[in-house]
C-alpha cells in the first residue's frame, strides 16, 4: 500500500492560542494589548467602556465589540475567512463577561418562543447551549491560522486531591468545562498582582501547580515572569517555532513593561 497522502510532517510553526486569566483589576487587558506592538490586532471586546486602559498605549488594536452570539459568530468566521489575513493577533477580551451575555441572549430568545420561561432562570439545557456555543465559536478562532489570546476571570475550585486551586472562570461541570478550553490552548498562565516592599509587582506564572491552572506547550517560557509583554513572549516562543532555529532555553530575566 502507497504511504497515505494525509501522512504528513509535524508543522515546524505555530500559533499562540493563550489563555490569560487573573482577578478582575490585575491588568490582563494592558498585558494583552502589548500584542499591538508586534503586529496588527482585532480586539473583541464585550463592552467598548473595557478597552479604556488601552486607549493610552502607543499601539492601539482596532475594535470590534461582540455583546452576544450573532456578533460573536459574525467575528469568527471572518476571522476564519478574511480576518487572518488583515490581523495577527486576535484579542477576545474576556470570556467569562461573554459567557454571562451569551446566557443573555439565549434566555431572551428562549423566553420570545417560551413566554412562560422565566428570564433570570435558566435550566441545564440552556447551560448546556451556552458551553456548546461558546466553545464553537472559541474553536473556530483557535483553528485559523493567527495568534488568539483570551482573557478571563479566575475562580477557585478544589482539585481531586482536596487542594484549593485557581481556574479561568468559564463555569460548567464543577470545572471541568475550563478544563476543556485550556486544553484548547498551546499557553494557559495565570497573572497575580504580588505586593512587594515599595509597591506592587505584575507575575505571569506558566507551569501548573497544587494551586493554580497553567501550562507552557511550547516549553521555552520561565515558570514566572515579572511584568510580562507580549513581545518578550513572542520573542522566547519564536525561538522554539520557527522553522530551522533550535530551542534555547528560556531566560530567567524579564524586561520591565514598555511604558
Amino acid at each position: 500500500m502507497a504511504k497515505p497522502s494525509n501522512i504528513i510532517p509535524v508543522a515546524q510553526e505555530a500559533h499562540l492560542n493563550w489563555m490569560l486569566y487573573s482577578e478582575p483589576g490585575v491588568g490582563k487587558t494592558m498585558l494583552a494589548g502589548t500584542a499591538a506592538e508586534v503586529g496588527k490586532t482585532l480586539w473583541l471586546a464585550n463592552n467598548p467602556d473595557e478597552t479604556v486602559s488601552l486607549r493610552n498605549m502607543k499601539a492601539k488594536p482596532d475594535m470590534w465589540v461582540v455583546d452576544d452570539y450573532n456578533e460573536l459568530s459574525d467575528a469568527a468566521a471572518y476571522v476564519t475567512h478574511e480576518g487572518h489575513k488583515d490581523y495577527e493577533f486576535i484579542v477576545f477580551d474576556n470570556g467569562t463577561l461573554f459567557m454571562e451575555q451569551g446566557m443573555d441572549h439565549i434566555m431572551t430568545d428562549l423566553v420570545a418562543q417560551k413566554p412562560h420561561r422565566d428570564l433570570y432562570i435558566p435550566d441545564r439545557a440552556e447551560y448546556l447551549r451556552n458551553q456548546n456555543m461558546f466553545s464553537k465559536q472559541v474553536r473556530t478562532m483557535i483553528g485559523a491560522p493567527v495568534h488568539f489570546i483570551m482573557t478571563a476571570h479566575v475562580m477557585q475550585m478544589e482539585s481531586p486531591e482536596g487542594d484549593d486551586i485557581s481556574i479561568p472562570a468559564l463555569p460548567g461541570s464543577k470545572g471541568l468545562y475550563s478544563q476543556k478550553l485550556c486544553g484548547l490552548m498551546n499557553l494557559v498562565t495565570y497573572y497575580r498582582a504580588v505586593s512587594k516592599k515599595g509597591g506592587v509587582q505584575r507575575v505571569l506564572y506558566t507551569q501548573k501547580s497544587k494551586t493554580m491552572e497553567a501550562k507552557d506547550r511550547f516549553q521555552v517560557l520561565p515558570a514566572r515572569m515579572t511584568d510580562p509583554t507580549v513581545p518578550r513572549i513572542m520573542e522566547l516562543i519564536g525561538d522554539a517555532t520557527r522553522p530551522g532555529r533550535a530551542k534555547r532555553p528560556a531566560k530567567k530575566t524579564t524586561r520591565k513593561r514598555a511604558s
